[in-house]
């Protein structure tokens, strides 16, 4: 009795350390990809079955979602990543923190916006920079690109195909969210904005 209480427990002592094994993990895996076709399916970019696979509905739902946050399809790989990218992180917290909604702290345009949108306005307000770090983010003394020259353009809405006049810089891009370029040009203009097209922030590179 005493050698197979030995052997079961240098058994458990195996199992417990080699921690969990692949089908836990296509498991977990299965789990996430089926809480963000909820997500898809709530918000009305998919509409085929909640059911943990990446069939032709779900990728349907993520270009749609790519559509709608205006960046091309999103990789259906983009859903068994860790950690998620942006747009599917963004796509989860507004999922996730709709029951907590308190739209009284919205301004005048974003009330405006959540009517036209509806549900997925939240989604794009999940990518919004907050407003205390808008602003030219560039060392006045090292204002290689015209920045300050051109601070009236925060806050107010452009065209990125049809920009406005801007003063001085060599040459300027328009930045929305996601990867950028490594090259290093520290006398162009970027202008980033938020989901709806406002400038947030001016740096120099």
């Amino acid at each position: 009795m005493r050698r197979i209480s030995l052997v079961f427990g240098v058994i458990f002592g195996l199992t417990m350390a080699t921690g969990p094994g692949p089908a836990d993990a296509q498991s977990a895996m299965r789990e996430d990809v089926f809480d963000l076709q909820t997500a898809l399916h709530y918000f009305q970019f998919m509409s085929g079955p909640v059911d943990g696979e990446i069939g032709a509905d779900t990728e349907r739902g993520l270009r749609r979602l790519g559509s709608y946050l205006r960046l091309g399809p999103i990789s259906p790989e983009a859903m068994e990543t860790t950690p998620l990218p942006l747009p599917l992180r963004s796509l989860m917290d507004a999922y996730v923190g709709r029951n907590d909604i308190d739209t009284t702290l919205l301004d005048e345009r974003d009330l405006g916006r959540l009517n036209r949108e509806g549900d997925r306005f939240w989604i794009r307000k999940e990518l919004q920079p907050d407003p205390s770090t808008w602003g030219v983010d560039v060392d006045a003394a090292a204002d290689t690109c015209s920045a300050y020259s051109n601070e009236g353009l925060i806050g107010t809405v452009i065209d990125p195909d049809e920009l406005p006049e801007i003063e001085g810089p060599a040459s300027v891009r328009v930045i929305y969210f996601g990867p950028v370029t490594a090259d290093f040009r520290p006398d162009r203009l970027n202008i980033f904005v938020d989901p709806w097209n406002m400038v947030t922030k001016l740096t120099c590179n």
